[in-house]
C-alpha cells in the first residue's frame, strides 16, 4: 500500500510524553482503519447468497442496509468474462446527514465497478475494484473528517474462510493535508461467522505488510498481532485488537501501535503508540 493517513483531530491521552512526533504512526493507523472499512462492503456484497449469482432481490435488501445503489451489469457467466456489477453510494457532501449512515456507522461515497470471475465462495475466486480520482470514493465519520480513497484492489479466495487482499497504488487523501500512498497485503481470516451471508456478526482478522511513503518519509508496515474487526453493529468500524509495527525507513525509528490498549477487546478508536521507551494513547 502507498501512502497512508495523516494526524488529524486526535486527542493525546497522556500528556506526560510530548517530545516524539508520532504523526506517521498515527495517519498510517487512521488510514488503515478507514480504508479497511470502506473495502468490507465489497466482502459484504459478494458473500450474501452468492451461491445463486447475482440477483435483483438479494441486492433490494442490500442496499437498504449499505446505503447505495447496486447495479447488475452482468449477471451471466456463460458468456466467459464473469459477474460485474456498479455500487452506487451518495455523491460527497460537506455536511454529513444522519440518514446517509451504513451499517457500520460510517459515510461512504462515490462509484465503483465490482468484477467477479466466478461464484465468491469458491476457491480461486477473485474479485477486483479499480478506484481512481474520478470515482469520488470518500469514507467519512461523525466528526466530519471524510478520506478520499485511491487504488486498485484485489480479493481471491485462498480458503474457505481466507482471502487474500491485495492493495495497491493506493492513496488516502484527507482535505488540506498531504496524501499517504501504499501498497500491502492482507490475509483476510474469519475466525466466526464465514459460513454466513455478509459480514454482520462475523469475527474477522487481518494479517499482512506492506511499504508506503507519507511527506517525504517512506515506511515499512507489518502487523506483528493480527487486527481483528468485530462486525457487531456499533462495533464493525473500530480494530478491537492487533498490533501493527511501522518502521521508518529515513529516521529507522520503528513504532508499535496497540489497537486494544487495555487488553479487553473494546469497541472504541483508542490505540497506544510505543516510541524508544514512550507511550502515546490517542483516539483516532
Amino acid at each position: 500500500m502507498a501512502s497512508i493517513f495523516l494526524m488529524h483531530g486526535c486527542s493525546k491521552l497522556n500528556e506526560t510524553v510530548a517530545s516524539e512526533n508520532i504523526q506517521l504512526p498515527t495517519e498510517v493507523s487512521r488510514n488503515l482503519k478507514n480504508l479497511l472499512s470502506y473495502l468490507e462492503v465489497v466482502e459484504m456484497i459478494n458473500s450474501t447468497k452468492s451461491s445463486i449469482g447475482l440477483k435483483r432481490e438479494n441486492f433490494d435488501s442490500l442496499e437498504r442496509l449499505i446505503n447505495c445503489k447496486l447495479i447488475i451489469l452482468d449477471s451471466l457467466t456463460t458468456d466467459g468474462d464473469g459477474f460485474q456489477y456498479q455500487v452506487v453510494f451518495p455523491v460527497k457532501t460537506e455536511k454529513l446527514n444522519p440518514s446517509m449512515k451504513n451499517y457500520d456507522n460510517n459515510y461512504r461515497f462515490g462509484s465503483f465497478i465490482v468484477n467477479l470471475n466466478f461464484n465468491y465462495r469458491e476457491i480461486n475466486a477473485i474479485s477486483t475494484i479499480k478506484i481512481d480520482s474520478a470515482s469520488g470514493c470518500y469514507i467519512g465519520n461523525s466528526n466530519g473528517e471524510l478520506i478520499e480513497i485511491i487504488g486498485d484492489f484485489n480479493f481471491e479466495r485462498v480458503n474457505t474462510n481466507k482471502i487474500k487482499l491485495s492493495l495497491n497504488n493506493c492513496s488516502c487523501i484527507a482535505k488540506g493535508k498531504f496524501p499517504m500512498k501504499f501498497d500491502g497485503q492482507f490475509l483476510v481470516t474469519w475466525i466466526e461467522g464465514e459460513n454466513t451471508d455478509g459480514i454482520v456478526n462475523d469475527l474477522m482478522s487481518y494479517n499482512g505488510f506492506g511499504t508506503g511513503q507519507y511527506l517525504n518519509e517512506t515506511f515499512n508496515l507489518n502487523t506483528s498481532l493480527p487486527l481483528e474487526k468485530n462486525q457487531e453493529f456499533g462495533c464493525a468500524s473500530n480494530i478491537i485488537k492487533g498490533v501493527l509495527q511501522i518502521q521508518s525507513l529515513v529516521s529507522n525509528k520503528v513504532f508499535q501501535v496497540d489497537f486494544d490498549p487495555f487488553d479487553n477487546k473494546s469497541c472504541d478508536s483508542i490505540i497506544k503508540i510505543y516510541i524508544l521507551g514512550k507511550e502515546y494513547e490517542i483516539t483516532l
